[in-house]
């Protein structure tokens, strides 16, 4: 799955749910709030669209390298915490 279909994939989960399109800001908001099995599963995901990503559009490309390596950030650190 290429980076563009993870995007609109969590986009019209959205759209459906809220009403509204999500920022990559929103997205890793929601992220926090899952636990740790939930949040491991989420990056393996990520992980596989990276794998098949398109890399020819650079913009959106980096935006999910972006969102994702936040996404770790985040996850390693409420690890060492023990969230």
């Amino acid at each position: 799955m290429a980076d563009d279909d993870f995007f609109e994939a969590v986009n019209q989960t959205s759209r459906n749910w809220c009403g509204s399109e999500m920022s990559s800001d929103d997205i890793v908001r929601d992220f926090r709030l899952h636990g740790f099995a939930r949040r491991a599963e989420i990056l393996d995901e990520m992980d596989n669209h990276l794998k098949v990503a398109d890399t020819s559009n650079w913009k959106k490309t980096a935006r999910l390298i972006s969102l994702r390596r936040e996404m770790g950030d985040f996850h390693h650190a409420a690890r060492k915490v023990g969230r």
